[in-house]
């Protein structure tokens, strides 16, 4: 239950009573009428900017969804939630395209495509958002591929450098072997055929060893340039492939600057969109508020609530706390199914709640609570995952499924008892994946280790005993978890299969 603060009416100075759960509450003076985001709005907007700005975007992105929660239609949250989203510091960095190269931009683009739908009236700003967001991502993702094969290119040229020096080192050293062996085979040959006195051997054994030595480096010099010729064509190669990537980075910054050219000449006025929008005495279906249930019961006090036709407000005659009545009308069932479909779990669990506070053992209202908790889109999901879960969630799941079996109707309390002993066991069972994480890592550890651990003196018994006994330890924990499954694929298809007979019930069919 949250708490209740007071805060002064703005235009009498009288106390005004409200918790955050509140979407409309009026003042007991003058009969002012205010909404939670007319004190909190511009304090949440004004945290959230200084968030980005110390990139801080996690931060930033839950003040953003607090204004939201309470106003959907918020243009400044919506944009903001962009930028959170999207680990973007400001609108600043559209600017360039350049400041974007951090940025998640995939998952900016997705909440701008959601707020375009969120905000018909600015459609068309959150579509130029998106291109914009999209042709950067396309940008730096070619621009990566570009710096990646332009390294590639440098280090070939750095590698056809060290061959043609290295090539041409060892050459001049087989020159100078081969040079200064020939002088010597001449020397002997001509000191040999003089003292024969014969000239001509000597003089055609030398011009031989010439013509050797000149035909050894004609081969050498063509097989340089093949060889040279080969890595400068792989180079060229490469250049060419990078033309790929250039080419689509120099059309990604064009479509860019086109979207920004007209994005830039968008100004919305924002406080047009700082209220909740109206809402019509009348709904689609032509129900109006003086046909809707005359007394609810106060979900943080368990008071009476009130219908006030004129201001269209629930007033609980204990607490204070007041209530739009468009929460309760307009078919809430069908808006909490589609905040659950959507896996907006926390607008889903308030409507929910809203459903409970008309009829307390409403069944499609405890069930959806349940699975708000879990975070399941209906039963069928209920899946155990080997993941963990945390004690919140545990806590949560354990406490509305205890509060259904509670709340129930006769003819549904059996069905919820058995959705409390499922999610019973399903938080057990996932209670065990750390301590089956922890014992496989250590298993793993020791394997990994083994003969390191070994060589200390008297550790080789040690780690025998230590091992075995976690292996033991993980070997029960498996057998327990391996029970908990069986039981509950069991109790799964009688819950599945009971779910249809349960809405029948229900329905009064």
């Amino acid at each position: 239950m949250a708490l209740l603060k007071s805060y002064s009416c703005v235009k009498c100075g009288g106390v005004l009573n409200f918790d955050e759960n509140q979407e409309v509450f009026a003042c007991p003076f003058c009969g002012g009428e205010f909404v939670f985001t007319d004190f909190h709005r511009e304090d949440l907007l004004n945290q959230a900017s200084r968030c980005l700005k110390k990139e801080s975007f996690a931060t930033a992105n839950e003040l953003y969804q607090t204004v939201l929660d309470k106003n959907p239609r918020d243009f400044e949250a919506l944009r903001g939630k962009i930028l959170a989203t999207g680990r973007i510091p400001s609108m600043d960095s559209f600017l360039m395209i350049e400041n974007l190269s951090s940025a998640d931009c995939k998952s900016a683009e997705k909440t701008a495509l959601d707020a375009k739908t969120r905000l018909e009236e600015e459609s068309r700003y959150f579509d130029l958002l998106a291109k914009m967001l999209s042709a950067a991502g396309e940008y730096h993702l070619n621009s990566g591929s570009f710096d990646e094969r332009s390294e590639t290119v440098r280090k070939q040229y750095r590698e056809l450098e060290y061959v043609r020096t290295g090539f041409q080192e060892n050459l001049d050293m087989a020159y100078k072997s081969f040079g200064g062996f020939a002088v010597v085979l001449g020397i002997v040959c001509t000191v040999l055929t003089l003292g024969q006195g014969k000239i001509w051997p000597s003089l055609i054994g030398g011009g031989i060893l010439l013509l050797i030595f000149f035909a050894i480096k004609v081969i050498a010099v063509i097989c340089e340039n093949n060889m040279l010729k080969k890595q400068a064509a792989n180079i060229e190669k490469k250049q060419l492939s990078e033309a790929v990537p250039i080419e689509r980075m120099n059309k990604s910054r064009d479509a860019y600057q086109e979207a920004y050219e007209e994005f830039k000449k968008l100004s919305p006025d924002a406080r047009l969109y700082a209220m909740p929008k109206a809402v019509n005495e009348k709904t689609e279906d032509g129900i109006s508020v003086e046909n809707l249930k005359k007394d609810l019961v106060c979900s943080q006090c368990g008071g009476v609530l009130s219908l006030n036709a004129d201001k269209k407000l629930y007033e609980c005659r204990s607490c204070g706390v007041a209530y739009g009545a468009s929460l309760f009308f307009d078919e809430p069932l069908k808006k909490a199914v589609k905040a659950l479909r959507t896996k907006e779990y926390q607008e889903a669990d308030k409507r929910f709640s809203y459903m409970l506070m008309v009829d307390p053992s409403d069944f499609d209202a405890l069930l959806g609570r349940i699975l708000c908790a879990g975070k399941w889109l209906d039963v069928n999901y209920i899946a155990l995952k080997n993941e963990g879960i945390e004690d919140q969630m545990a806590n949560d799941i354990r406490e509305r499924s205890k509060e259904a079996v509670l709340h129930s109707s006769v003819e549904h309390k059996s069905y919820f008892e058995d959705i409390q002993k499922l999610t019973e066991i399903y938080c057990e069972h996932e209670y065990l994946a750390p301590a089956i994480q922890k014992y496989t890592e250590k298993l793993q550890y020791f394997t990994r280790n083994k003969p390191l651990i070994e060589a200390k003196p008297g550790a080789k018994q040690v780690l025998y005993d230590e091992e075995t006994d976690i292996m033991l330890k993980r070997r029960e924990i498996l057998v327990q978890r391996n029970t908990l499954k069986f039981a509950f694929d069991e109790l799964k298809v009688k819950v599945v299969r009971d779910n249809y007979s349960a809405r029948l019930k229900n329905k009064g069919e």
